[in-house]
């Protein structure tokens, strides 16, 4: 920072300081020209062969350290003019077509470290709504309603990208589920066997775990009717079904309440298991 050492001495006579005659120089003036040394040996060692010959020139390693400064940061007047242009980047910065909101985010990033570097800063709540203002326009709601949340200046960027990116996910899932002729609304998590429950059985077998298998609707008796009537006791006085009444109600209808009762079986089974173990099921 501030050069070699150059030891001096006063001079008797005229009381001004003058370069010390090296016979003179004392063991501390040796120790300080070798961290000069050092210091230049350092620097030397790092640069490409090509760059140090243009630096031969250079006697010490202040010298060699601003003619790097100068060669590669720039003068005052060039790191001026980059933050000029750099500031017009970051005012005009916009969405390009083809590229995700990830990309389009480390892109932003980028030029805020590049304007960090040339000594430009923003406010956080600035650099937040230049992000937001260069969102296409799918995303115009959604911005409005982050810039008037009381939380929306204390966010930093990187989790201002995490709500967008949640947000995004989220609409995403509901145009699968539309296109599959489903609807957000019938979407439980952690309860993927009740999707679809208006739908055909077969598609719901095909599709989702099969938890009615063995229970046919051209099964001669469904488990959850199963009669239970005992030798003494005659069909008047038997308080479950026989074959009789199940033969009055449609097949598909049986077949309807049996899948429900089963699926009122594995909820409190579930249940039971999650008390008993702790445990929870993935998703």
């Amino acid at each position: 920072m501030f050069g070699p050492h150059k030891p001096m001495v006063m001079d008797i006579e005229t009381r001004i300081e003058v370069p010390k005659d090296p016979k003179n120089y004392s063991e501390e003036d040796f120790q300080k020209f070798e961290l000069d040394a050092k210091a230049f040996a350092v620097l030397a060692m790092a640069i490409p062969n090509e760059i140090y010959s243009g630096l031969l020139h250079c006697n010490n390693a202040k010298e060699l350290w601003d003619a790097l400064k100068e060669q590669f940061g720039g003068t005052a007047e060039v790191i001026a003019n980059t933050r000029e242009i750099l500031a017009q980047q970051y005012e005009t910065f916009s969405f390009i077509n083809g590229e995700s909101l990830t990309q389009q985010f480390e892109r932003f990033s980028s030029l805020i470290s590049e304007l960090k570097l040339a000594g430009q800063t923003y406010p956080n709540g600035s650099m937040l709504h230049r992000f937001l203002r260069s969102l296409p326009e799918k995303w115009e709601t959604y911005s409005i309603v982050l810039r008037t949340s009381p939380d929306f200046e204390s966010l930093s960027l990187t989790k201002l990208h995490g709500l967008l990116l949640t947000f995004e996910r989220e609409i995403n899932q509901k145009k699968k589920l539309q296109s599959s002729g489903k609807t957000a609304d019938e979407y439980v998590p952690g309860s993927t066997a009740l999707i679809g429950h208006d739908e055909p059985v077969e598609s719901l077998r095909n599709e989702f775990i099969d938890i009615t298998a063995g229970f046919s609707a051209d099964s001669t008796m469904h488990q959850a009717y199963k009669v239970t009537e005992s030798p003494n006791e005659s069909s008047a006085d038997c308080l479950s079904f026989i074959m009789d009444d199940l033969n009055h109600i449609n097949s598909d209808d049986l077949e309807e309440m049996d899948i429900m009762h089963q699926l009122a079986l594995f909820s409190i089974r579930s249940n039971k298991f999650y008390k008993r173990t702790g445990r929870k099921f993935p998703g």
